[in-house]
This record gives C-alpha cells, structure tokens and sequence, in this order.
C-alpha cells in the first residue's frame, strides 16, 4: 500500500513557493484555484495544477514514495501533479516570474532556525540544522512531458539533475532557491530561481541549468524532492 509522507499543504504557488513578476512591487503566494494578476499591469498568469496520469486538476502537490526511499537506492522523487502556467505579456520592460520557498521568513510555518541551506521542506518538527530541509527541484518546459523522472550524478563536489530519457549533462531540473539563503541579492541567484523572463523581443523560459529558450504560454511546471534524509513519521512542508 503507497503511503504519502510529504505533502505541500498547499501547492508549490500556494503555501510553500512564491512566484512574482521582478518588475512588480509585491510577492504574492496563492493557489491554483485562484487566478493572480499582478499589481502593475505588466505580467498576469493563471495557475492550473493537474494529476501527472490521470490530467486531472488536483489542488495540491503531493509526493508518494516507493521501496528505495529514504536513503536507500533512489532518492528523488517527481510530484504526482505538474502545474500549467498561463501568462500574458503587455508591456515593453523587462520582468520575470520567479518560483523560490522562504523558509526563514518571521511568519513561515514551519520556521527554519538551523545555519544550512534553508531551501525545500522544512520538518515539522525539528526545524534546525540538524534536520536540515529536504531538497526541492523544478523543471519547466514549453510542453509537457513524460520525462519526469529525475537522474543525478556527482560533477566534482556538485550534483547535477536531468530527466531519465534525457542526455545527462542536459540539467533541465534545477534546485531550489530559497529567499534567505544569505546570497539573494545575487543576480546570478535571481537568475537561478526564474521560471520565465520577458524582454523587448518575447518571453523565455529556463528549460536546463542557467540556460533560457524561448517558448509562448503555456508553459509546464514539474516539482521533485529528495527524501535521502526523510525521517519515517515525520512532516516536512513549506508555507512560505
């Protein structure tokens, strides 16, 4: 019997994972069943998530492990649901939509408190560097696809992400930023974290690792997870 142990108590643009328009002054969270438009009139999206077999709208992202979880054999899992991204462009600056968690911020539930990286899904309970959070990645393409699985490999010191089916030194799954990593006034961090950016001549998207392509709306948002260090009975989530 499939037993879920991680599940987002909302969905990656609900509660757990800020999109926004960098032109714009706010930051706002919101799920899929709500349509956001941005304050200024430069960028609006709608946000459908839908169940990865069945293309079902679902109202939340959640993980199902399966033999080989926590620690042993593979460790990374693609969500059940995939989110569409619907955006419309209407004005000659430039902007981006980016997607990161904010798990340090003083109204996160849970807070992380430790000194590692506080990016992905933060226990529950423990919240300090000693269970440090589980690892988030994302992937977005300009269609959606069945090459979801995610694939890992050491190059030097760093682990790269692909999808199985797909080259390996092709990273189309990228990791998680989080807003209070300590080097978010970083533009390359910024650039890290954009899902899609606009320019005078159209509207790109970061198909691999730091590597943008252009592609119209829609465009498809896939979540994964690492649950190497998952602990059994334990919930990890993000509500900023």
């Amino acid at each position: 019997m499939k037993k879920t142990i991680c599940l987002i108590t909302g969905l990656v643009f609900l509660s757990g994972i800020s999109l926004f328009s960098a032109s714009s002054v706010n930051i706002t969270t919101f799920t899929a069943s709500v349509s956001f438009e941005s304050i200024s009139p430069i960028v609006y999206f709608d946000i459908e998530l839908k169940d990865i077999q069945t293309n079902t709208a679902k109202t939340t992202f959640t993980f199902t492990p399966v033999p080989g979880c926590l620690g042993i054999g593979t460790t990374f899992y693609t969500a059940n649901e995939y989110a569409v991204i619907y955006t419309t462009w209407t004005s000659a600056s430039n902007g981006r939509l980016l997607v990161y968690t904010d798990n340090t911020a003083s109204d996160a539930n849970p807070k992380y408190t430790g000194s590692g990286n506080p990016a992905g899904l933060v226990c529950a309970t423990e919240t300090t560097s000693s269970d440090a959070p589980l690892s988030l990645c994302w992937r977005v393409t300009d269609v959606s696809t069945t090459t979801y699985k995610i694939g890992w490999y050491l190059d030097g010191n760093k682990m790269k992400l692909y999808a199985i089916g797909l080259p390996q030194n092709y990273w189309c799954f990228i990791w998680m930023k989080d807003k209070g990593d300590g080097q978010w006034a970083s533009q390359n961090d910024i650039a890290y974290a954009t899902v899609k950016s606009f320019d005078f001549s159209g509207s790109w998207i970061q198909h691999a690792e730091m590597t943008f392509g252009s592609a119209p709306s829609p465009d498809y948002f896939y979540l994964g997870c690492n649950f190497e260090n998952a602990k059994v009975g334990k919930t990890y989530k993000t509500s900023n």
